[in-house]
């Protein structure tokens, strides 16, 4: 036996190969001790030759995956819990800490972040209004990933500051507000709210506010339009 050999395994029912390297890639694993050239705790062989494995085939094939990649890769129809268990069975301790639950990010109610270099204080809440928004996803207790931190302690956002002081007064006002003058583009916020996936929620807000810039401009053409009839009769 050498660690190049294909071996068959017969897991629960279901015939799954492998190279002996990848079975005996954690060295202190029963796993391992099975599948050692030098083991004397091989397994039962079945009538086809192949090793009997008791456990659940399905969930084998994470661990196995696990022992080829070193990263967990978990179908929907599987429980990081259901895999923890059957792992610990095969002393795969480092797969055990992989898969225990992180504890939940602690969050201050007041979050700073620093949009392309404006300092921006928050409620945390606004930033987590919408759940399946992405700053929810970056700012909420059980966030998957958080944007970098930087040295004083603020968040960095990639996105135009303009346009986000107008997304933030809309998760607080629920309202758009714009500067009298100058100021970010209605197409320009509706842009930077799509990347934060809000596209839909600040959508309706948008619309209003593009219906009362047009009837804005619509009285101020009817007013110049008077104001050179009232000319030409004088």
């Amino acid at each position: 036996m050498s660690l190049t050999d294909w071996v068959t395994l017969d897991v629960g029912g279901r015939i799954i190969s492998t190279y002996r390297s990848t079975l005996v890639s954690s060295p202190n694993s029963v796993l391992a001790k099975m599948f050692s050239p030098l083991s004397s705790l091989e397994p039962a062989k079945t009538h086809n030759g192949h090793y009997s494995i008791d456990s659940d085939p399905d969930i084998f094939n994470v661990i196995l995956n696990w022992l080829r990649y070193q990263k967990v890769l978990l179908p929907t129809t599987l429980t990081s819990q259901s895999v923890s268990v059957v792992a610990e069975y095969f002393g795969l301790h480092d797969l055990v800490d992989q898969l225990a639950p992180s504890p939940p990010n602690t969050w201050p109610e007041v979050v700073t972040l620093d949009v392309r270099g404006r300092k921006i204080n928050v409620n945390r809440s606004f930033l987590t209004r919408y759940p399946n928004s992405y700053l929810a996803e970056m700012f909420s207790a059980a966030a998957r990933y958080t944007p970098t931190r930087l040295s004083d302690g603020s968040y960095s956002l990639d996105a135009d500051p303009e346009c986000f002081m107008v997304i933030i007064n809309f998760l607080q006002y629920d309202k758009i507000i714009l500067p009298y003058f100058g100021g970010p583009t209605i197409e320009d916020i509706r842009f930077v709210a799509n990347q934060f996936a809000l596209g839909n929620e600040i959508m309706l807000a948008l619309g209003q506010v593009t219906n009362r810039v047009a009837e804005t401009k619509v009285r101020v053409v009817n007013s110049d339009d008077k104001g050179l009839v009232g000319g030409t009769e004088n």
